[in-house]
């Protein structure tokens, strides 16, 4: 058998092991070995996520689409939105990894920068789960803008479906924290304070300075 067809053949139960079961797949996945075999199931999955990415945008902007819109305008569009998608996540792989891995570092992390990506590549595959919660949130949205829906059995309906949104996002977040726990060895609290704690502190310290330079400038200026 090709390598081709083994991955292929590979793919959907190695995705769904990083659903279910994330810390067991990343107490066994290799951290070392090249770059070849986790891009490819980055770029899989980047290219399945887009498929579902176009339409989800499509539906968003549809009260902004006239009923006389071009057909092919609208098959352009959905093309535009597929290829921005790809390029957009595929770029994203090597810029998050290096910044993942250097505030992992800052926290002591022991695994080197392919172990970091590695996790990176396969952790997109819970968006392949989160995604379509997303696609069924945006079509009932949609239709219930249609036909006026309104009352309380919406409102429970409307806070269902954020709550289930919002718990799959949260479990995106898990099963990428629980991978750099693994491959770098380190606690679960390290990884939330190198990619959620530091980067929050940065950005209020910048506001904060910010802040201060626009405040002694107009002091100045008085």
């Amino acid at each position: 058998m090709s390598s081709t067809k083994t991955f292929l053949k590979n793919y959907l139960p190695t995705a769904r092991s990083v659903i279910t079961q994330p810390r067991r797949f990343f107490q066994d996945m290799p951290v070392s070995g090249g770059f070849i075999e986790p891009m490819g199931f980055a770029v899989l999955t980047i290219f399945i996520i887009s498929l579902l990415f176009a339409p989800i945008m499509l539906i968003s902007w549809a009260p902004y689409l006239s009923l006389e819109t071009d057909v092919v305008f609208t098959l352009i569009m959905m093309v535009a939105m597929f290829l921005y998608s790809i390029f957009s996540m595929l770029i994203s792989i090597p810029v998050n990894a290096i910044i993942y891995h250097i505030l992992l570092k800052i926290l002591s992390a022991k695994g080197s920068f392919e172990a970091t990506l590695r996790v990176f590549c396969y952790y997109l595959a819970v968006l392949l789960a989160v995604l379509p919660v997303v696609v069924v949130i945006v079509i009932i949205f949609y239709i219930a803008e249609v036909i006026g829906a309104e009352g309380i059995l919406f409102q429970v309906l409307t806070l269902v479906l954020m709550l289930a949104m919002m718990v799959s996002i949260i479990y995106s977040f898990y099963v990428l924290f629980v991978g750099f726990s693994e491959v770098h060895q380190i606690s679960m609290i390290r990884v939330i304070l190198a990619l959620i704690v530091i980067p929050n502190a940065l950005f209020l310290l910048l506001m904060a300075l910010m802040l201060g330079l626009i405040f002694i400038t107009e002091y100045i200026v008085l």
